[in-house]
């Protein structure tokens, strides 16, 4: 038995404290200027995505080979995505201090979540399966393996 879904999703997150900050202080910056106008920033301590979307089409695929056998891809195929990064800079305030300032510059990017997973039933009782995740983003790239085992102690009677 095979069966297949598709559809569309839209994710969209955005922050409302930017948590990205220079990694050096403002007198080191300072001094190394002249050599290197960029300030390197971090996100500390952790990331805060400043409208952020993601737009993808949607696919689900279950195949149950046979009673003991089945397998499972799910994917997120993005269509678009967009997130405002944000960078830093030199600036003066009303005072003439030097002072770092943050801006904002849009990202295109695509992103991409695929995840399948093999499911073998040993008996009523044991059940191995694997399971694979890849994920993209405009942020990180990860790759999940997983190896499940089950055993169930107790006998489940069905309900009728």
């Amino acid at each position: 038995k095979v069966e297949f879904k598709g559809g569309y999703a839209l994710n969209y997150i955005t922050s409302n404290k930017n948590k990205f900050i220079a990694k050096e202080s403002l007198a080191t910056i300072i001094s190394n200027y002249y050599y290197n106008p960029y300030i390197v920033g971090i996100y500390n301590p952790y990331f805060t995505p400043f409208n952020q979307q993601m737009h993808y089409l949607l696919v689900h695929l279950n195949a149950r080979i046979n009673s003991r056998l089945s397998i499972y891809i799910n994917s997120n195929i993005g269509i678009y995505g967009s997130v405002k990064n944000p960078y830093l800079y030199l600036d003066k305030n009303a005072n003439d201090q030097l002072l770092i300032q943050t801006g904002y510059s849009l990202y295109t990017f695509l992103p991409l979540e695929i995840k399948g997973k093999i499911q073998f039933k040993v008996n009523n009782q044991i059940s191995i399966s694997t399971e694979y995740l890849h994920r993209k983003n405009n942020f990180y790239t990860s790759d999940d393996l997983n190896l499940t085992f089950i055993k169930h102690f107790l006998n489940e009677k069905k309900s009728k």
